[in-house]
């Protein structure tokens, strides 16, 4: 967690009710409100066009952007979706209860509007050996029915054999494309929204607040999580506060 610096004066002048926190008031419906590179969003927006969703590995850096996409494709349109934070897991015993509990169930309303239920599981690289074992074998018997989306930060520590049985997709910055730059004007139109949705008087023009802007998108791209929630703590309805980073 990156310590920030804030001065008597800004802290005086800071308006202590304004506490929306963006990330989960605003979080992304559809792909379109998402901060991607092209090329991933034409991926996975032709899934949604062809009604179809195979099995998904999205792995890439934190606050990249993984998490927010699979909510995207497993809520679409109310489709029957159950989601595991595998980090969360409290035994192998008590994983493999839940999931089995909901892959064996009807869907909801028979609602499967990208033709399968979908399963989320978040840093799946946390699961155990013996669970990424069931797991291999879950994907592989519950291929009609379901779709499997699994998020990971390392997908090196995903077996192989689970590889194999996903479309894996590589949320991490290609340099020879133009990721970046992509990314970095979505991203700058994203926090103005909020701001303005969120009532506060910026502008985004001024010298002092475009270096601050600037400061924090280097530190922490390409996390967009952390970079929307730095530029939230400065916005209040009175203006930005250009609270400086720290150096740690």
């Amino acid at each position: 967690m990156v310590e920030v610096i804030e001065d008597e004066g800004a802290k005086r002048s800071r308006d202590s009710s304004h506490l929306t926190e963006w990330i989960q008031a605003y979080r992304p419906q559809t792909l379109e409100e998402c901060a991607l590179p092209q090329r991933i969003k034409e991926q996975l927006q032709l899934y949604i066009d062809r009604r179809f969703i195979p099995n998904l590995i999205f792995a890439g850096s934190p606050g990249i952007g993984k998490s927010t996409c699979a909510k995207v494709l497993g809520n679409y349109e109310g489709t029957d979706c159950f989601e595991v934070n595998c980090a969360n897991v409290p035994s192998p015993k008590e994983f493999k209860q839940k999931v089995d509990r909901f892959v064996t169930s009807a869907s909801l309303f028979g609602n499967t509007p990208l033709g399968k239920k979908v399963i989320i599981l978040e840093e799946s690289n946390e699961l155990s050996k013996q669970t990424l074992a069931y797991l291999k074998k879950k994907i592989e018997d519950t291929q009609e029915g379901c779709a499997w989306i699994l998020t990971t930060n390392v997908k090196g520590e995903i077996p192989s054999a689970i590889l194999s049985r996903c479309n894996v997709v590589d949320f991490n910055i290609l340099p020879d494309r133009d990721d970046e730059g992509e990314m970095l004007d979505q991203v700058s139109d994203l926090i103005q929204e909020y701001a303005k949705r969120d009532g506060c008087s910026v502008d985004w023009e001024d010298k002092k607040v475009k270096t601050n802007l600037q400061k924090i998108f280097k530190r922490h791209f390409p996390d967009i999580r952390k970079i929307i929630s730095e530029v939230n703590i400065r916005c209040t309805p009175k203006g930005y506060i250009p609270i400086a980073l720290s150096e740690y």
